[in-house]
C-alpha cells in the first residue's frame, strides 16, 4: 500500500505577498538605476498616491465629505473669521 502526498494548496494570499514583495524591490531598486527626471516622476506618484489614500481615510473612517468645508476652516479659524452657523 502506497501512501500518495497530496499537494498542500496554496493559501490565496500568497499571489498578493508575491506581488507586493516585487513592488517593494521594484521601489528599493529604482532609484539606483533611473534618470533624475523619472525619479522625480515616480516620487510624484508616489505623493499623489499618499494623497488618494490620505483623501480615502479622511472620507471613509471620519465621514468628512466636503474638501470646501475642510479647506474654509483651515484657512480661517486662525484668523477668527469663520463663524460657523447655529444649529
Amino acid at each position: 500500500m502506497t501512501a500518495s502526498i497530496a499537494a498542500r494548496p496554496r493559501s490565496p494570499a500568497a499571489p498578493y505577498w508575491t506581488g507586493f514583495a516585487v513592488v517593494v524591490a521594484l521601489l528599493v531598486i529604482a532609484p539606483l538605476v533611473l534618470p533624475p527626471f523619472w525619479q522625480r516622476f515616480a516620487t510624484e506618484i508616489l505623493i499623489w498616491g499618499l494623497l488618494a489614500m490620505s483623501s480615502d481615510i479622511l472620507i471613509g473612517y471620519t465621514g468628512m465629505v466636503s474638501f470646501v468645508v475642510l479647506v474654509l476652516t483651515m484657512l480661517f479659524r486662525p484668523t477668527g473669521l469663520f463663524v460657523p452657523t447655529p444649529k
